[in-house]
C-alpha cells in the first residue's frame, strides 16, 4: 500500500508561466485597449484564488480522464441498451450461441467446452432441476469445490432458465458456518460434488435445514451415495438438451440471476443479491476499462464462487463471446505454462499469487517463464507497492491493473493509468457527477462524522475516509443482501441533503490531489486474508461452541504479506483450552484460511458499560510479544498445530523466513 502524499503544486511558478504566455501573447500581436485589457482581466482571473492549481491537476491528469470518461460512455451506452431490450444473461448468452455455436468459449483442465456444448449441458441441468422438483422462485445452493470447472457457469445459466436464483457456495464452509449459509439465501436445493460428501453429511440430519433436499453430483467418477440423496450424474444423461426459448423471453433484467456470498465489513457471511443486470454491469466495467475483445484470451485461475472468478473473469466468455481459460485452483507451476499454452492476453490475479509467482522465480534463478507469454495486461486485487515493479519488471508485464469492488457494492473501479499503489481514481475535475466520494469518520467505529448542519463533511486530498457511492440511480443502486435488515445497514440517509441515499461500503480510502485512490483499511469485523473475507463474528462463534470461552479475534499485519492475518485473543483465566489439539478442532468446524495464525490467552478483558470487549488495544499491540506479557501461540504450518510464540520465532517470522 503507497501512503497518499500531498502533492507539492508549483502556484507561483504556474502563475509566473500563465502572465508570460499572457504578455507574449500580447505584445506579439497588436490588440487594441479593450482587447488588451480583457486579456489582462483573464489573466488576473487565471492567477487568483485556486485556479493555478486546478489547471496544473487538469494539464496532468487531462488526457488519463478523457480515456476513462470514453470508456465509462461505452459502459452506459451497452448497458442502456441492455435496460431497453430486457437482456438477461440467457438472452446475450443464446445470441453468442447461434453467432457462433463451435467456437471454444472455456478451456478447462478436463476438456474444451464449445458454445454448443455448454448451451446444450445447462439446458440439461435446467430440465434436470425441473425433474427433481425445482420451481420459479427457489433459491439452489451448489457447491461444486475447486473441480467444478465450467460446470459453475453451466449451472449458472440451467438455473436462470427456470428463474430459480443460484447461491455460490464455498466449498470450505463446513459445520455450522455451512448451515448459516443455506440459511442466508433460504437455499431448498443443494447440489455438491462428491469431493463434498463428508461435509454435508455431518450437517444432513441438522433440524434448520431438514427442508433442504440434497443432490449429489459424482462428475465423471463412481461414488458411493449418501442415505436420502439423489444422484445429480444419472439424473442429467436422461435429460433433454431443448432450450427454454419461451422461459427465457419472460425473465427479466431485475431478477435475482444468483448471490455470491460475503461478510461485507460486518457479522457472519451475507447472500448478495446479483441481478442479470448487475451481473452485466460489473462485467462490462471489466470488459470495457481493459478494452477486452475477441482477440484476447482471459485466464482466470480464481475461485468460481467469488465473483472476482465469475462475475468479472467467466462473465467474458459468457456476455462477450471471448475465451476463458479456467485453472481449478491457482498454481504456480501451471500459471505460466497455461498462459504460453493457450496465448493468454488477460490474467487475472490476487496479491497473494503475485508474491508466490516472484517468490518461486527469485529462489529458483529463472527470472522468465519458461517460453514468450502474450499477456498484455494483468488484473486484480491486493497487490503490494512494494512488489509491483519488480513483479512487472521479472515477468516483463506490460501493465498491471488494480481494482477496487465489493461484491455488495454497488461501485468498482480499475486503475486503468497504472499507478503503482492505487485502486483506481476519480476525475478531479468531474467529482462532482462521481457516484463516489469520500466522507469524514470516526477512526475507531467508523462512524461518519457530521457537520453543524446535520449533513457529512467531504475529505479534502490525502485525507482519509469513509468510501460511499450514491445509490439513487438505476445503473448503481444497491441491490442488498437476501436478509433485508442487513441491507438496510448498509445504507446512509440524508448524507449531503435531505433525503439522498448512498452506500456505505465499510472502507476507508484516500485520494491524493491527482484523484487516485488509494486503500488504507478495512472497518467493521473483517479482514481478508488469502484473497478471501474472514468474518470475526463467525470465528469468535466456533471457539464459543468449541471451546465455551469468549474472545476477540481481529486481522493484524505481518511485514511484506498481504492482508491481514488473524488473531484470536481467548479470554481463558483458568487455562483451561488445551493448545495442542485447538488446531485440529478448527478443522471440523472453519475453513482453513479462517484460523486465527495468532492466538494471545489472557485471563480478562476491559469491557464497555455495556460489556463490549474493547479490541482497540490489542489490535495496536498486534502479535508483538515485546509489549506484553500473555502468552502467544503460532500456527505453524508444517505441523498444523499451535506451537509457542517465541523471540525468535517472532523475529522469523518478522523477517519472512517462515512459511505462513
Amino acid at each position: 500500500m503507497v501512503d497518499c502524499e500531498e502533492t507539492f503544486i508549483p502556484k507561483g511558478m504556474i502563475r509566473l508561466t500563465i502572465v508570460g504566455i499572457m504578455l507574449t501573447v500580447m505584445f506579439s500581436f497588436e490588440f487594441e485597449y479593450a482587447s488588451a485589457t480583457i486579456i489582462l482581466l483573464f489573466t488576473v482571473f487565471l492567477t487568483t484564488s485556486d485556479r493555478p492549481y486546478w489547471i496544473y491537476v487538469i494539464s496532468k491528469t487531462f488526457k488519463r480522464d478523457i480515456r476513462l470518461i470514453f470508456r465509462i460512455l461505452k459502459v452506459i451506452y451497452t448497458i442502456r441498451g441492455y435496460i431497453k431490450s430486457n437482456m438477461t444473461v440467457p438472452k446475450i448468452f443464446s445470441e453468442l450461441v447461434q453467432r457462433h455455436p463451435q467456437k471454444i468459449l472455456y478451456h478447462t483442465e478436463e476438456k474444451h467446452w464449445t458454445y454448443k456444448e455448454l448451451f446444450d449441458y445447462s439446458n440439461k441441468i435446467g430440465h434436470m432441476l425441473i425433474e427433481f422438483g425445482v420451481r420459479k422462485g427457489d433459491n439452489i445452493g451448489v457447491m461444486l469445490g475447486d473441480g467444478g470447472g465450467a460446470h459453475h457457469p453451466a449451472f449458472w445459466l440451467g438455473s436462470s432458465y427456470i428463474g430459480a436464483p443460484i447461491a455460490l457456495i464455498p466449498p470450505q464452509f463446513k459445520s455450522f458456518a455451512l448451515i448459516n449459509t443455506l440459511k442466508a439465501a433460504k437455499v431448498t436445493y443443494l447440489v455438491y460434488t462428491h469431493h463434498l460428501a463428508e461435509v454435508i453429511k455431518e450437517i444432513q440430519d441438522d433440524p434448520e435445514i431438514k427442508h433442504v433436499k440434497l443432490l449429489q453430483y459424482n462428475i465423471d467418477v463412481e461414488v458411493p451415495m449418501l442415505k436420502n440423496v439423489e444422484c445429480v450424474a444419472t439424473k442429467l444423461t436422461k435429460m433433454s438438451t431443448a432450450p427454454f426459448t419461451e422461459e427465457i423471453k419472460n425473465n427479466s433484467y431485475s431478477d435475482t440471476f444468483m448471490y455470491i456470498y460475503t461478510s461485507g465489513t460486518t457479522g457472519l457471511p451475507k447472500a448478495v443479491i446479483i441481478t442479470h443486470l448487475r451481473f452485466s454491469i460489473f462485467s462490462n466495467v471489466f470488459n470495457k476499462m481493459l478494452n477486452i475483445n475477441e482477440n484476447d484470451i482471459v485466464y482466470t485461475p480464481l475461485p468460481l464462487h467469488h465473483t472476482a472468478g465469475a462475475v468479472l473473469g467467466a462473465s467474458q466468455g459468457l456476455l462477450f463471446g471471448i475465451p476463458v481459460v479456467i485453472r481449478n485452483k491457482f498454481s504456480v507451476s501451471h500459471f505460466w505454462t497455461d498462459c504460453i499454452k493457450y496465448k493468454c492476453t488477460v490474467a487475472q490475479y490476487i496479491g497473494e499469487s503475485c508474491r508466490f509467482l516472484l517468490k518461486t522465480a527469485e529462489k529458483s534463478g529463472k527470472t522468465e517463464p519458461a517460453g514468450p507469454h502474450c499477456l498484455r495486461i494483468m488484473v486484480g486485487n491486493g497487490l503490494k507497492s512494494a512488489l509491483w515493479k519488480p513483479f512487472q519488471r521479472t515477468f516483463e508485464i506490460p501493465e498491471i491493473c488494480e481494482l477496487y469492488g465489493a461484491t455488495e457494492g454497488n461501485t468498482i473501479m480499475l486503475n486503468i493509468a497504472s499507478k503503482v499503489g492505487a485502486i483506481g481514481f476519480i476525475p478531479r475535475f468531474l467529482s462532482f457527477i462521481s457516484p463516489m466520494t469520500l466522507i469524514k469518520c470516526d477512526n475507531t467505529t467508523g462512524e461518519p462524522l457530521r457537520g453543524p448542519d446535520g449533513f457529512c463533511i467531504e475529505c479534502k486530498p490525502c485525507e482519509a475516509g469513509l468510501l460511499i457511492a450514491n445509490s439513487e440511480n438505476k445503473m448503481y443502486s444497491f441491490a442488498g443482501y437476501a436478509d433485508e435488515e442487513s441491507s438496510k445497514k448498509k445504507l446512509l440517509h440524508n448524507v449531503f441533503k435531505s433525503n439522498d441515499l448512498y452506500f456505505n461500503s465499510g472502507d476507508i480510502l484516500a485520494m491524493d490531489d491527482f484523484g487516485f485512490l488509494y486503500f488504507k483499511d478495512r472497518i467493521g469485523d473483517t479482514f481478508r486474508w488469502r484473497g478471501e473475507n474472514v468474518s470475526t463474528t463467525e470465528v469468535e462463534n466456533a471457539i464459543i461452541k468449541l471451546k465455551e470461552l469468549d474472545s476477540i479475534v481481529y486481522g493484524v499485519e505481518i511485514p511484506h504479506v498481504e492482508g491481514k492475518a488473524g488473531m484470536a485473543v481467548i479470554i481463558d483465566p483458568e487455562r483451561k483450552l488445551d493448545m495442542t489439539y485447538f488446531a485440529n478442532d478448527l478443522k471440523r468446524v472453519l475453513p482453513i484460511f479462517a484460523h486465527p495464525l495468532f492466538v494471545r490467552i489472557v485471563s480478562e478483558v476491559t469491557r464497555t458499560s455495556t460489556f463490549k470487549p474493547i479490541k482497540k488495544d490489542f489490535q495496536i499491540e498486534s502479535f508483538d510479544i515485546t509489549r506484553f506479557k500473555d502468552k502467544v501461540f503460532f500456527l505453524d504450518a508444517y505441523s498444523s498445530s499451535y506451537v509457542p510464540l517465541t523471540e525468535q520465532l517472532y523475529n522469523d517470522i518478522l523477517h519472512g523466513k517462515i512459511r505462513l
